[in-house]
């Protein structure tokens, strides 16, 4: 768990979604994070973070999955990662999913050279 306390001085509006924007000013917030993470040695691992507080002149809460690995089998994992931001300002209120969700295949190519041996490019 850490705090962050944040000043931020906005010379121009600043877009955050859509036609959204904060406005020029100077800005003090605040915002508290909780992390967990489960260990790689897991079948399961991955990174949870949880984020409340206050941003700009409104409030947001934001969840995140990242650095997900779920190993299918020895040289097959899937690598999951998602984050998701509920903002509340005075002009607006919405929900961002900063990159969108994410997957990707990752094959183990270590695994895949030792039992078949070395591979030569070019």
């Amino acid at each position: 768990m850490f705090g962050r306390i944040n000043f931020e001085r906005l010379d121009t509006p600043l877009p955050v979604s859509g036609d959204v924007s904060v406005p020029v000013g100077d800005y003090d917030f605040k915002s508290v994070t909780f992390n967990y993470s489960l260990g790689r040695q897991r079948r399961v691992s991955s990174f949870f973070s949880f984020q409340i507080g206050e941003f700009y002149d409104g409030d947001i809460m934001s969840v995140g999955y990242r650095r997900g690995r779920i190993s299918l089998t020895d040289r097959f994992s899937l690598e999951p990662s998602v984050s998701f931001n509920d903002v509340k300002l005075p002009a607006s209120d919405f929900m961002t999913t900063p990159g969108g969700p994410a997957c990707r295949l990752r094959i183990h190519a270590a695994d895949v050279r030792r039992k078949a041996g070395p591979v030569r490019l070019g």
